[in-house]
């Protein structure tokens, strides 16, 4: 029986628990198969090592080991490994299941610079942490790399080959040249293209066991004795150290790093293609590579340092991913360098201008007055330019980190000048900078600073708006004050406060539309009142009063939308208004109605992106968009459809923060995004991608909120992480893991503080993490720890849940009542649910195993009525 016809004989076997499906890979070491996984319901590669390399006792230990500190990491850009067992004489090792090309194949399509950086910095983040850990990959290459469709990189057969390669040496002497191949038909793991296809199939792991005299017919380099190691490693990416039969270290993996870096940024290997197997050993063992050429300076210092002979001056991969990442932000800072200076340049010679000796001549202080003066002048108009035109063309391609310096000086030089040397025109473009400095910190997620910007702004606008009440644009610009005060606000969950800086907003800006009816901009600052009061009363559950202003928001934006149909910014306000309606409509439980409003404000957005591709916030506003559609998807049981609206928002939001990596809202739109789509993969049964994702969600959140504690819906953000993470760990059998994300998530909500709740969003996050810790604690055979916790879940849910149609609370009310054995005081609530049109898989499922009835079904007899609006 050959190769292939042996393959094939294994496919619907079952080994342990994993019933192999499909032969995916097929070389020296062994074959890799895909597998399903009957206990966890994941699909896996299963690698079945062939005899000659099983791993005796000693090298088994040193790969468990290994294994071990690399599952502890839990790394995502590392190919996790599941399981290792062995049956009769065969090993077998079970690895995580990636869809994808492997840097191959990506290669030969080409890379840009800023995939190549994005590709050189993730692998450098890898190292760093396996280098720390004591873990060496030895055979560092473009075939062990991944590449999702998600654009993320992981990092293949970690530890494997020198474990295999030490114990093959102590029974064979024998020569191996020549990569390892597939079969006919072989795929690489986790990949679905043909080997031989333009995508490229190449080794998975290629080892090398021809000692250097094997290879060359002479007694080692030069005179030195022959070392008989054998050698391990793809020759083309293989360190000179390697290549000598000695031992690999972590200097070892960076200079193979360093030669993938070359090719990925030359598109030509370190080595000439066309030398022979002897002449390439020779020039590795040398360390004779093709200099680098072509590239900026700062790229090709690093890559000249990684490839030197000598390990120790290679630089560590802490010290790399340093490099790459000053490397990826030097754009970033040339520019913010540019208008800082121009800035300081113009503030130092106006500051010049005000120290001049006294002692001169009266006519010349006078003329050094004027000109000081004139200078002054310039400089605040610098500064509006720089805040105002600049921002608004950096804004739309997501660059507004440049101008963080530029915020930090201006306001060292209003300290300077004192407003009362200032005109009232001076003031209130003064006024105008620090709102537009308040916007810069609201995009980086720094509330407090902004919160200052906005009160100095307040103050003098107040100020100028008390000297003329007839002058609209100052009085717009104390309303514009007041609207993003009471946004801070807002977004530190003190609404009450908020409601009143919006309706002193409101009432300015209906002040002005009475005084002008047809000042479209004065309508349109009027149609944003009335949303941003619909924000606040939507969050304290004033549903209908909430879409009652909404409405009114929409009615001004049709009427302008109607004198100028080619206005794009009003369409996009007329977009916003059909989601901020859409999202009350689904709290109501009108799901249909909800999503018939998610479709239109999708379909306007989506018209404005495809006319301007390049305007970053219209691309943002639209995966938000995707997001609230794909929930009310879900609700209605329509999964795939879900996922595919989550998928496209991660495309776009990865994008976004590709561009713009500081800007915080853009990072936790992807959070969420990622988070969800996760969440929908582990409901289909592909729980190793669905976990990369959550984990990654949990990350982005973790450090958004150390870098704003304050943040309230950060906080609340991350603890609605932590519970879908916590039900896919629960589900995977971690139940210890579990728990403990389900305390952090709770901890976190009361900002590490004892106390009770009172924001209704906090309260159903912390309730749906109690509910899944009595879950997990039923399972481990814990009853009373349950019932406790479903218990605290209940009384934290049904205030809330008690009058409301929103299908999210009421989702969480049934299922702390039946976890409870409370059936028939469940019973009214399923037929609220039933109503509304909720038709999510998972939740029904669970109905069915609590011994209640599905979707289609009605409430039992005798259930009692529940009072709902």
């Amino acid at each position: 029986m050959d190769d292939l016809e042996a393959g094939r004989a294994m496919i619907g076997t079952v080994i342990s628990h994993y019933r192999i499906t499909e032969e995916i890979g097929r070389g020296g070491i062994g074959e890799v198969y895909l597998a399903h996984d009957q206990t966890l319901h994941r699909r896996v590669a299963l690698k079945v090592l062939n005899e000659e390399h099983r791993l005796s006792p000693d090298a088994k230990h040193r790969f468990l080991r290994e294994a071990r500190i690399l599952s502890s990491l839990d790394h995502p850009n590392i190919c996790r490994i599941y399981d290792f067992f062995e049956i009769g004489e065969r090993h077998f090792l079970v690895l995580e299941f990636l869809e994808g090309r492997n840097l191959r194949s990506v290669l030969k399509t080409g890379l840009d610079r800023a995939q190549a950086l994005s590709i050189c910095q993730q692998l450098a983040d890898v190292l760093v942490v396996a280098h720390g850990s004591g873990i060496i990959h030895r055979d560092l290459k473009p075939e062990n790399l991944m590449v999702t469709a998600d654009r993320q990189m992981k990092v293949l057969d970690f530890g494997l080959a020198l474990s295999g390669h030490e114990d093959r040496a102590a029974r064979s002497q024998g020569a191996e040249e020549g990569m390892v191949h597939f079969g006919r038909g072989g795929r690489n793991v986790g990949r679905r293209e043909e080997a031989g296809s333009e995508n490229g199939a190449a080794t998975q792991t290629a080892t090398y066991r021809s000692s250097l005299q094997d290879v060359t017919g002479v007694g080692g380099v030069g005179d030195t004795p022959t070392r008989h190691g054998d050698i391990l490693g793809t020759p083309f990416y293989m360190s000179p150290e390697q290549a000598l039969g000695e031992p690999a270290t972590a200097a070892s993996d960076m200079y193979s790093f360093g030669l993938m870096m070359q090719e990925m940024f030359t598109g030509r290997r370190a080595y000439p293609e066309s030398a022979s197997i002897q002449d390439l050993y020779m020039k590795v063992a040398k360390g004779e590579t093709i200099p680098v050429s072509g590239l900026s300076r700062d790229v090709a210092q690093l890559i000249s340092r990684l490839k030197s002979s000598d390990p120790k001056e290679r630089p560590s991969a802490h010290e790399t991913a340093a490099c790459l990442k000053w490397i990826r932000e030097k754009p970033r800072r040339h520019m913010r360098r540019l208008a800082v200076a121009a800035v300081l340049l113009i503030v130092l010679f106006a500051a010049g201008k005000y120290t001049i000796d006294l002692r001169r001549e009266r006519a010349a202080a006078v003329d050094a007055r004027q000109e000081a003066d004139q200078r002054r002048q310039q400089a605040e108009s610098l500064i509006e330019f720089m805040l105002g035109d600049l921002r608004q063309k950096l804004s739309p391609v997501g660059q507004l980190d440049i101008l963080d310096d530029v915020g930090t000086k201006a306001l060292a030089y209003f300290a300077s000048v004192p407003g009362r040397k200032l005109t009232d025109d001076e003031l209130f473009r003064r006024a105008k900078a620090l709102t537009q400095i308040g916007e810069v910190r609201i995009a980086q997620g720094r509330l407090p600073p902004a919160a200052q910007a906005f009160r100095e702004a307040q103050v003098l606008s107040a100020s100028l708006a008390a000297r003329d009440t007839g002058n609209g644009a100052w009085q717009l610009g104390l309303g514009t004050s007041h609207f993003w005060l009471g946004y801070v606000l807002w977004r530190q969950d003190d609404l009450e406060a908020a409601r009143k800086h919006f309706e002193i907003y409101r009432e300015i800006a209906g002040k002005l539309v009475t005084k002008d009816p047809k000042n479209q901009e004065w309508q349109r600052e009027l149609g944003y009142a009335h949303s941003n009061l619909g924000s606040v009363l939507e969050a304290q559950g004033k549903l209908q009063d909430a879409l009652e202003q909404y409405s009114r928001c929409l009615s001004v934006e049709a009427r302008l939308l109607a004198r100028a149909p080619k206005d794009n910014d009003v369409k996009f306000d007329l977009a916003n208004s059909h989601n901020a309606i859409g999202k009350v409509l689904e709290a109501q439980g009108r799901l249909e109605d909800a999503l018939d409003s998610f479709n239109l404000d999708i379909q306007i957005k989506s018209e404005l992106v495809r006319d301007n591709p390049r305007n970053a916030s219209w691309r943002e506003y639209l995966a938000r968009s995707q997001n609230l559609a794909a929930s009310v998807l879900e609700a209605q049981g329509r999964q795939k459809d879900a996922f595919e609206h989550y998928r496209d928002a991660v495309d776009i939001l990865e994008q976004l923060v590709g561009q713009d990596p500081g800007n915080s809202t853009w990072q936790r739109e992807l959070a969420i995004n990622r988070a969800r789509k996760g969440a929908i993969l582990g409901s289909m049964g592909r729980r190793g991608e669905a976990l990369d994702e959550l984990m990654q969600s949990v990350k982005m959140f973790e450090q958004l909120v150390g870098s704003n504690p304050s943040d309230v819906q950060w906080a609340e953000d991350l603890a609605r992480m932590r519970v879908y993470l916590a039900r896919l760990l629960m589900e995977n059998g971690e139940g210890a893991a579990a728990l403990k994300q389900i305390s952090s998530a709770l901890d976190g909500l009361r900002g590490g503080r004892p106390g009770t709740l009172r924001h209704p969003s906090s309260l159903a996050i912390s309730a749906s993490a109690r509910i899944l810790a009595g879950e997990i604690r039923w399972r481990a055979g814990e009853p009373i720890e349950a019932r406790t916790a479903w218990q605290l879940a209940l009384a934290e849910i049904e205030p809330i849940a008690v009058n409301s149609m929103n299908h999210k609370l009421l989702d969480l009310w049934a299922r702390a009542l039946l976890n409870l054995g409370r059936t028939s005081e469940a019973g009214p609530v399923l037929d609220r649910l039933r109503e509304v049109g909720y038709r999510k898989r998972a939740f029904w499922a669970f109905c069915r195993t609590r011994g209640s009835a599905g979707p289609e079904s009605g409430t039992p007899p005798g259930a009692r009525a529940l009072r709902a609006e």
